[in-house]
């Protein structure tokens, strides 16, 4: 859900690489012959301010807007319109199709859109999103992923992202879900950002609506902030594109695994690649637009929901390492 694939890679190092959404963060590519020059003045410079960054110093926070009541209006008026990206060149058809969303005056916030077709039952669909267990299996870019609590409807995840590099801790967040699965034909995730030692915020808004006996629509709205720190000296462009290829590639190793329940993880990750064309990312880039709930919901007045702001808690000088680290409820990251 938006949870997975908005986990954010920091600092120069993928945190969450290409993987669920949130439900959904890729700062670096990861590839070391992409990255160059600069991505190893980026690693050095990471490991150089990683006494200062986990310092937890209130100074390193800034204002977040939140868009949890944003959400939920658009939740109330579902479904939201969608505009899909024009590609300047023929190609074949995404697997996803995507929006990139702006945050007026906050270029470092990360909003996206995302739906795709998955031609499998709701309830196949719906069981693989539950499935954290196995998440670990899906994403093999996270270290762990357990559900720490299991409501009846509101379920707690944690999530570890190791980091290859030494003395340099895991990256690591937890998330809660608030679920509405009583529908037949609407499964319903909401997911917000419990805490995180590298995270600022997150929310996602997962929903999976049957369009058919063997379909399903797998519909995602996404915001997240991180600490970037140096990775930025890569330009906010590469955090974007790198998000939203992340984002992308999490989101389809849901629906391969649904079209395909005997194919393997590796296979998986193999496959999906060859589902996103050719400069498709960079096209919902340069396609971004600042963000206006009433783009997506006409019937809402300009400014009708204002994202509340907020000041993040300051992390802790240091993270207590928990046994079992897993997102929570509103995005099976993978955002879902």
């Amino acid at each position: 859900m938006g949870q997975i694939s908005k986990v954010n890679q920091l600092c120069g190092i993928q945190i969450y690489k290409k993987s669920i959404g949130e439900h959904t963060l890729n700062v670096m590519s990861g590839n070391s012959k992409k990255i160059g020059l600069l991505g190893g003045l980026g690693c050095i410079l990471f490991v150089g301010c990683v006494a200062r960054v986990y310092a937890g110093n209130p100074e390193e926070l800034k204002k977040s807007l939140h868009y949890r009541k944003v959400l939920e209006q658009i939740w109330a008026h579902w479904p939201p319109q969608f505009e899909e990206i024009k590609q300047k060149e023929a190609r074949q058809i995404p697997g996803v199709h995507a929006r990139a969303w702006e945050t007026s005056g906050d270029p470092d916030y990360i909003g996206l859109q995302k739906k795709m077709l998955i031609q499998a039952p709701i309830e196949r669909v719906d069981e693989i999103v539950c499935d954290f267990e196995h998440y670990s299996e899906l994403f093999p870019e996270f270290k762990d992923v357990k559900v720490i609590n299991r409501g009846k409807s509101e379920w707690v995840t944690h999530w570890v992202r190791p980091i290859p590099f030494p003395f340099v801790p895991d990256v690591y967040y937890e998330t809660a879900y608030q679920t509405d699965r009583s529908q037949s034909d609407r499964k319903v995730f909401k997911i917000k950002l419990k805490e995180s030692n590298r995270v600022w915020v997150s929310d996602d808004l997962l929903v999976l609506d049957r369009r058919g006996p063997s379909q399903t629509e797998f519909s995602v709205l996404s915001f997240f902030e991180a600490d970037w720190g140096p990775v930025r000296i890569l330009g906010m462009s590469k955090i974007w594109k790198d998000s939203i290829e992340g984002s992308i590639l999490s989101d389809l190793s849901f629906k391969l695994k649904a079209e395909h329940p005997d194919w393997s993880p590796e296979k998986i990750k193999t496959e999906r690649v060859k589902l996103v064309p050719d400069h498709y990312v960079d096209d919902v880039f340069d396609q971004r637009q600042i963000f206006a709930v009433e783009k997506l919901i006409p019937s809402l007045k300009p400014n009708a929901v204002v994202p509340q702001v907020e000041h993040p808690p300051s992390p802790s000088p240091s993270p207590t390492p928990r046994p079992s680290a897993v997102p929570s409820s509103d995005s099976p990251s993978p955002s879902p």
